[in-house]
């Protein structure tokens, strides 16, 4: 039975390969049957699209921090150049040093002067306070023998003029001490208002001190120097650019998908990557940094704040390219991906 049914087989089989070997090619290849197989195979690969999430509009991006002065003045000393690397906490270059310094000399002159003048009214509220102790004890004493000279008035003893005299030097040491106390009261808001401004020429002082070592720039990161074009004697402003530090600990590829491409990517899926600069030799392995993407669509009219709507084909509506963020997991110094540099990616979904 099996070699009946091989046997059938093989009969047809080789009706078939008679029959397709009669047919005429050119009437199968037609400048009509090439366009429609040409749509019909752009439908499908852009139906399943989402199958294969490559791009090839993809390029390097990396953290590029701005290098800036916090002072004022010119280049004095400049320890970099273009293209080194360079380490966090390393010296970039220094600022003029001198006004600086003369401030921070300045202040510290008057915080001392400031501190002596306290203590001579520190002293000068001892010698007050002994004082208004004194004048009260005379005031006391006065006010006993008023006590006394008026029993002895009461029996004729001491005469009124005595104690009228008597009772006016009370009132006079009275007068004296009660002066004494609104001097101690003096003096007390003297020392505030000194103390107060002993703590604004220590802030004053320290700013100028943080100044002072804001002449020396260090490098924030890890990173390669970029974009340098200045030489010693530069005048500087605070917080200008001055040159790029591009960091190197992490890197990224930014890949623009097709919206229709994205259907199965998530944040974490593993990606290839494939440097147009080492294709052929080199691919890098990346993931998923992020898996919100977002474009701007809504463009807004200045004038009326209304929303311009712009027909983006006339025939047919092309996907939207969304930016996908992705992080290389194992970068080469061998091969270093420069900023800006293209790649194509590809994303393992399955």
């Amino acid at each position: 039975m099996v070699g009946y049914f091989m046997k059938k087989l093989m009969e047809y089989g080789g009706k078939i390969k008679e029959y397709l070997l009669r047919l005429k090619p050119k009437r199968w290849f037609t400048l009509t049957n090439v366009i429609i197989f040409i749509g019909f195979l752009t439908a499908i690969i852009y139906v399943f699209s989402y199958l294969i999430p490559f791009t090839d509009n993809a390029f390097v991006v990396n953290n590029v921090r701005p290098v800036a002065a916090l002072t004022s003045g010119y280049i004095t000393d400049l320890y970099v150049k273009n293209g080194d690397a360079v380490r966090k906490g390393q010296k970039l270059f220094t600022v003029f040093k001198k006004p600086y310094e003369y401030t921070v000399e300045q202040l510290s002159a008057d915080l001392a002067g400031a501190q002596a003048k306290l203590a001579v009214l520190k002293a000068t509220y001892e010698r007050d306070l002994k004082l208004s102790e004194n004048e009260q004890k005379i005031y006391k004493k006065l006010a006993q023998d008023d006590q006394k000279y008026l029993k002895g008035y009461a029996i004729k003893s001491v005469s009124l003029i005595t104690l009228q005299n008597s009772q006016q030097e009370t009132k006079a040491a009275k007068d004296k001490w009660q002066a004494s106390l609104k001097q101690l009261e003096i003096d007390q808001h003297q020392i505030t208002v000194q103390e107060n401004e002993i703590k604004s020429i220590q802030a004053r002082l320290k700013n100028a001190k943080v100044n002072l070592d804001l002449t020396d720039v260090y490098a924030q990161g890890n990173g390669v120097i970029q974009n340098l074009f200045f030489t010693i004697g530069t005048p500087v402003n605070i917080n200008q650019p001055l040159f790029s530090l591009v960091d190197q600990d992490n890197i990224y590829i930014q890949a623009n998908f097709n919206e229709t491409d994205l259907r199965d990517v998530r944040k974490g899926s593993k990606v290839l990557i494939f440097p147009r600069m080492y294709l052929g030799r080199k691919i890098f392995h990346g993931v998923i940094d992020s898996d919100y993407w977002s474009a701007n669509r809504q463009l807004v009219d200045d004038r009326t704040q209304l929303q311009n709507v712009i027909n983006e084909n006339q025939w047919i509506l092309l996907p939207q390219r969304l930016p996908v963020i992705i992080k290389v997991t194992d970068p080469d110094p061998k091969y270093p991906l420069r900023v800006g540099a293209s790649a194509y990616v590809y994303v393992e979904v399955y």
